[in-house]
């Protein structure tokens, strides 16, 4: 079960979901600001994920930060703002593999994510949409 969907409540909650990611599922995770901006060098985790040494240090120096997973062939995230524009949904339903793993943006959006989608490549398709494999 992915844990992560849940809405953790707690840190130690977040801590269990971002190691599910990263053990279970090979997803790197990494520690951001409040502007989604990483704040450790993520190029290396382009090509692997964190340890557990890595996450357990990150953990407790960047308690409150938010954390952002690095996208690339292996974790593709489509960024559909149906907020903006409710005809995104549509056409992502009609133009999209189907996924179960989706969530909610802070604006209202949606995030759609894919183990991988070769199809799919870093474009903007049309205005809301934002791709990131």
């Amino acid at each position: 079960m992915l844990k992560l969907l849940n809405k953790p409540r707690s840190h130690s909650d977040v801590q269990e979901a971002i190691s599910e990611l990263v053990e279970e599922h090979d997803i790197a995770i990494i520690p951001c600001n409040k502007n989604k901006v990483p704040v450790v060098k993520w190029d290396e985790f382009k090509e692997r994920v964190p340890t557990n040494k890595e996450l357990n240090d990150w953990f407790k120096k960047y308690p409150n930060h938010l954390w952002g997973a690095v996208t690339g062939k292996a974790f593709v995230v489509v960024d559909l703002d149906t907020h903006k524009n409710a005809d995104l949904k549509q056409w992502a339903l009609t133009n999209l593999p189907f996924t179960p793993l989706k969530a909610k943006t802070r604006s209202g959006g949606e995030h759609w994510f894919y183990r991988s989608a070769p199809s799919l490549t870093n474009h903007q398709t049309q205005a809301g949409l934002d791709i990131r494999s």
